[in-house]
């Protein structure tokens, strides 16, 4: 049988240096036929140049097409909504900008769906990496299909959180339904729980495929540190909250992360001056984790807030850490 084509969607904005590295990664892939849309969420360096340059050399290799879509500023996941609209592939590949691929991704997750056809999301397990590309790739057989979990999700601890270390089939993102165009801030939890409501039939490989790579930089990093990025995260963890109910049986570690990202937000709304941006992250961190020290310990550094001013509670909610999750099953540090 013909092998099936895998549409790789990459939104990008100003990244042209660590594009060019993620491009390879794809070219790079041992299967064929590939598909690669760069959506590009109005770059003004030199995407456009990188991403032609690359589709030059690409026309020497067999099954690698390359398509580069120029849109108006509009955010990550509107360029992604671009990029799957255009893709005609029967599996997509969701892949950021700055990350990078293991050379037999593709190929290892294509042959699990090959073993396990009703199979709508293969996933693989992520490391992380610091400024250079990793140096060596682990080596995988085919063992490594052979050995996948196959299963039908019903908790939402049997689907990862992280959209792009696995792949889907096309239908899949079609169920799902587009990307959340209004949310600046943890988007993919929002797409994944919205894929986990399906119940649908995962597999996972036991196989590190995916490099996320570690830096200050980007939008998302940028926007974290504005009263602009507080209000948009106050705004996606509501939309969040509102549709875990509809999850089968929300996990207990789900609870405490977004009792952790409600704490995050706290503590940036301190630093910029937004009172009652605080107030409201506090009661969001306390709902999500209700024990008696923790809704003690904020209602204590909220009074320190109101009496001695937000420098003294900034300092009180640095020093106190974060629940501290387990790594998650899909991280391999």
């Amino acid at each position: 049988m013909k092998p099936a084509l895998v549409s790789v969607v990459i939104p990008t904005f100003n990244r042209a240096d660590l594009l060019r590295e993620c491009l390879n990664s794809v070219a790079a892939q041992s299967y064929r036929p590939l598909e690669v849309i760069v959506a590009d969420d109005g770059s003004t360096d030199d995407t456009e140049r990188t991403v032609a340059e690359f589709r030059e050399r690409s026309k020497a290799i067999k099954g690698l097409d390359v398509v580069y879509l120029p849109l108006l500023r509009g955010g990550a996941p509107k360029a992604r909504n671009a990029g799957v609209a255009r893709a005609s592939g029967r599996f997509v590949q969701y892949l950021d900008s700055d990350d990078l691929l293991h050379p037999r991704k593709i190929e290892l997750q294509v042959a699990a769906f090959a073993a396990r056809p009703e199979s709508e999301f293969v996933w693989g397990l992520y490391r992380y990496f610091d400024g250079a590309a990793p140096a060596g790739h682990e080596s995988f057989g085919e063992r490594t299909v052979q050995k996948a979990r196959f299963f039908t999700a019903k908790r939402w601890n049997e689907i990862p959180g992280m959209v792009h270390i696995g792949l889907f089939r096309h239908e899949a993102c079609a169920r799902i339904g587009p990307w959340c165009e209004t949310l600046a801030r943890w988007q993919d939890v929002e797409y994944m729980m919205r894929f986990a409501r399906l119940q649908p039939k995962v597999a996972r490989l036991n196989a590190v495929l995916y490099y996320l790579r570690r830096h200050a930089g980007g939008q998302i990093q940028d926007l974290y540190n504005q009263a602009e990025g507080v209000r948009s995260g106050l705004y996606s963890l509501d939309v969040i909250e509102k549709a875990l109910p509809a999850v089968p049986a929300p996990d207990p570690d789900m609870q405490r992360s977004m009792s952790n990202f409600y704490k995050s937000i706290a503590e940036t709304a301190l630093q910029s001056g937004l009172k009652p941006e605080f107030r409201a992250a506090m009661r969001g961190a306390v709902r999500h984790r209700p024990v008696l020290g923790f809704r003690l310990r904020a209602m204590f550094i909220q009074w320190v807030c109101w009496c001695f001013g937000s420098g003294t509670a900034l300092r009180l909610l640095h020093s106190y850490h974060s629940v501290r999750l387990p790594s998650p099953p899909e991280c391999v540090n």
